[in-house]
């Protein structure tokens, strides 16, 4: 048995949130977390001098980049199969975006841009979809994984998935109470990161609700064209079995041979 006094050594440097697995004196189990590893100074001053010669690109101007060379706003279509496309379009698209990601909203934004609310709010109605949205995600990821320095990563068949919880305001058929991690409702986003470091899924779904039955809904999206294949992280056991019920419900059903009740047909 370990003395009384074994704690107090490993409790020493709790304020640094580091040591060993150990017991409180109440009887608590103290896990604490893994501590970073020391950057080199070598690596250190690598990386500020890689920092230097990369240029600091507005966010628009970066966006109109990434669209020459991937074309992810060609996805971003009509509901109503509208074909022909203004000259203004993908400036519009480009600030509904930019409004959306950054929580700017479309009224912030038609103030800062210049471009009327209701044109903001026609594009955004019109063209701005999750399956568009999903489109346009999956030729960015395209265009990553077929860059040279990508393959340094990984080879895009790895993949983090998880789930994060967001509090909500307001109502919502998505959210949902949780005392665990919120005051009020909230709702959870599952995530899929590829081990080349991009986010090639990403699902709102309930929050009481389990995460592992989502696993394969953006694994096996056929726009990309690398799929990944098994998670790094997350409840792999339950991913699994998940993936098992995947198998069954997909397999066709077994025919089993049934004796006719009598006084009916057998198609009764």
């Amino acid at each position: 048995m370990l003395p009384d006094c074994w704690w107090e050594k490993v409790l020493g440097n709790r304020k640094t949130g580091t040591g060993e697995v150990r017991q409180s004196p109440g009887g608590e189990l103290i896990i604490p977390p893994v501590s970073a590893e020391d950057i080199p100074a070598e690596a250190a001053e690598l990386e500020e001098e890689l920092s230097e010669l990369l240029p600091l690109a507005p966010i628009a101007p970066l966006l109109v980049e990434l669209d020459r060379r991937t074309r992810f706003l060609d996805c971003l279509t009509h509901a109503g199969s509208k074909q022909s496309r203004s000259p203004e379009l993908k400036r519009n698209l480009l600030a509904v975006l930019i409004a959306n990601a950054t929580n700017l909203g479309l009224v912030r934004m038609a103030e800062a841009c210049g471009i009327s609310y209701d044109i903001l709010a026609w594009t955004q109605e019109w063209y701005i979809r999750e399956e568009t949205l999903a489109a346009a995600n999956a030729a960015v990821v395209n265009y990553h994984h077929r860059l040279p320095l990508t393959q340094v990563f990984g080879g895009g068949t790895l993949s983090s998935s998880d789930g994060q919880r967001f509090p909500v305001k307001g109502k919502s058929t998505t959210a949902w109470a949780m005392k665990k991690y919120f005051a009020g409702q909230g709702l959870s986003t599952y995530t899929h990161v590829s081990d080349q470091h991009t986010t090639f899924g990403t699902k709102v779904i309930v929050v009481t609700r389990r995460e592992a039955h989502y696993v394969l809904d953006d694994r096996m999206d056929p726009q990309r064209d690398v799929n990944s294949l098994w998670p790094v992280a997350g409840p792999l056991l339950t991913q699994k079995r998940s993936t098992e019920r995947f198998a069954v419900r997909s397999a066709p059903p077994a025919i089993r041979p049934t004796r006719p009740t009598a006084g009916r047909s057998p198609d009764s």
